[in-house]
């Protein structure tokens, strides 16, 4: 009778597990992560359920400056505001905090880069040399990639060693039956 309840109990608690630790992640966004586009004019942040209005981002360049954006409005799964000014080239990074449906504060970010085709943004150096005449040196631009954090890679971890404490607790109760 106990080997049948303790399989119940654990293919339970195995096969409902993940709808307990289920919290709101991002789905899309706009631009997307790793994206290189031409022009910014709104950022849209689309998560998997509901977010509530405490909810928000802000947008940083590559030096880590925050740059201005317009209110965000808050539509259910959805967040979104148009950038105010228009983004020079370079790489750019979204760091979003959100309170999801489950009232759970979750945060995240990823980056997008901006390559407008027609800016050619080559810094020249005007150098003179001895016999007077001038040479022009290009200086080369890196931009810097940002990886979207996650907090799902744990949750495994943490199902398997309460999985594995109860599997114990239940064997212990069960032989100290049998002993008896």
């Amino acid at each position: 009778m106990w080997k049948y309840i303790l399989f119940f109990v654990v293919c339970t608690l195995f096969l409902f597990s993940q709808s307990v630790f289920a919290h709101t992640g991002l789905k899309t966004s706009s631009p997307q992560d790793k994206q290189t586009v031409e022009e910014v004019r709104e950022i849209v942040l689309e998560f998997n359920t509901k977010v509530e209005q405490k909810s928000t981002y802000s947008l940083a360049n590559e030096k880590g400056e925050t740059i201005e954006i317009g209110s965000i409005q808050i539509d259910g799964k959805t967040m979104k505001s148009e950038v105010v000014d228009t983004l020079e080239d370079g790489s750019y990074t979204v760091n979003w905090k959100i309170v999801g449906a489950d009232g759970h504060p979750i945060d995240g970010k990823f980056s997008f880069t901006v390559k407008n085709p027609n800016e050619t943004q080559t810094p020249v150096l005007d150098n003179t040399n001895e016999s007077g005449s001038s040479s022009a040196t290009t200086a080369p631009v890196e931009a810097t990639a940002v990886t979207q954090t996650s907090f799902t890679g744990n949750i495994a971890i943490i199902e398997v060693t309460i999985l594995v404490v109860l599997a114990l607790l239940c064997l212990v109760y069960v032989f100290r039956n049998k002993v008896r």
